[in-house]
C-alpha cells in the first residue's frame, strides 16, 4: 500500500477545473493578505485564546459563549460568525479541515479523474492547511489537557474525526466517480489515523530536527504507516 504523493502546500493542485492558478504573493513569497481577512483572523485567534484560558479558569460548562465573548472583546452574535460553539473555538483546526473538504465535495469530479489523483488532492489539500497553521506547542499541550479532564470536549472531537472521515470518503468518490466506497472510506481512515498519531506523537516530543512542525510529523506518520499497513496485509491469509 502506498500514497501518491501529494503536491506541496506552495504548488498548484488538481481541481476539477484544471490546476488551481497560483494565489498572489509577495516578494518573499508568502499569499497576499488582505485587511479583512488579515482582522477576521486576528480577531478568530483572539476568541480561541479567550475559549482556552476561561475553559482552563472555569470548566467547559461553566465557560459559556457569552463569558468567551466578553474575554475576546466581541459580543456573543459576533461569536457565532466565527465559531459555531465554544468547543469549535478550542479547537478551530477541525472546522477549517471540515469548510475546506465540503468546498471539494461541492466540486465536480477532476478533469482526469481517477483513485490516485483523488487521494492526491484530498492529501495536498489537507497538507495546505495544516502548513498555515501556525501553532505554538505549548498551547497545544494546554488544549490536551483539557481534552483529558473535560469528556464532553473528547465527545466534541470524536463526532467530529467521524464526519470528517465521512466527507473525506465522500470526497474521494466525487472527485472520482467509481471509486469504490469500501476503498474510499479506508483511505480517510487512513489519512486520519496518520493526522492524530502525528498530532499525539508531536504532543509528547515536541519539534525535533527530524520533525519541526506539526506538517512534517504528519509526513512521517504517512510514510510509517504505509509500509507498515501493506505489511500487515502481506500476511492476511490468501482467501480473506
Amino acid at each position: 500500500m502506498s500514497l501518491p504523493a501529494a503536491p506541496q502546500p506552495s504548488d498548484a493542485v488538481d481541481t476539477p477545473a484544471g490546476p488551481r492558478a497560483p494565489r498572489p504573493t509577495q516578494p518573499g513569497g508568502a499569499p497576499v493578505e488582505g485587511l479583512r481577512e488579515r482582522r477576521r483572523r486576528e480577531t478568530a485567534a483572539e476568541v480561541h485564546r479567550a475559549a482556552i484560558e476561561c475553559v482552563e479558569r472555569e470548566g467547559l460548562e461553566a465557560a459559556t459563549v457569552a463569558k468567551i465573548a466578553e474575554a475576546a472583546g466581541i459580543s456573543a452574535r459576533t461569536f457565532f460568525r466565527y465559531f459555531p460553539s465554544k468547543e469549535a473555538a478550542i479547537l478551530p483546526g477541525q472546522s477549517n479541515l471540515g469548510r475546506a473538504l465540503e468546498r471539494l465535495l461541492a466540486a465536480a469530479p477532476l478533469a482526469e479523474p481517477s483513485p490516485e489523483r483523488a487521494l492526491a488532492t484530498l492529501v495536498g489539500t489537507l497538507e495546505a492547511l495544516i502548513a498555515e497553521d501556525e501553532v505554538d506547542h505549548r498551547e497545544h499541550l494546554r488544549i490536551g489537557l483539557l481534552m483529558e479532564s473535560e469528556p464532553a470536549l473528547r465527545a466534541h472531537v470524536a463526532s467530529e474525526d467521524a464526519e470528517l472521515i465521512r466527507l473525506a470518503a465522500a470526497v474521494l468518490q466525487a472527485l472520482a466517480p467509481g471509486y469504490d466506497e469500501g476503498d474510499a472510506r479506508f483511505q480517510a481512515e487512513f489519512v486520519f489515523t496518520a493526522q492524530r498519531i502525528a498530532w499525539r506523537t508531536w504532543d509528547a516530543l515536541g519539534p525535533t530536527e527530524e520533525c519541526p512542525t506539526p506538517l512534517s510529523r504528519w509526513r512521517w506518520g504517512l510514510s510509517r504507516l504505509a509500509p507498515n499497513a501493506a505489511r500487515v496485509a502481506g500476511t492476511a491469509p490468501a482467501n480473506g
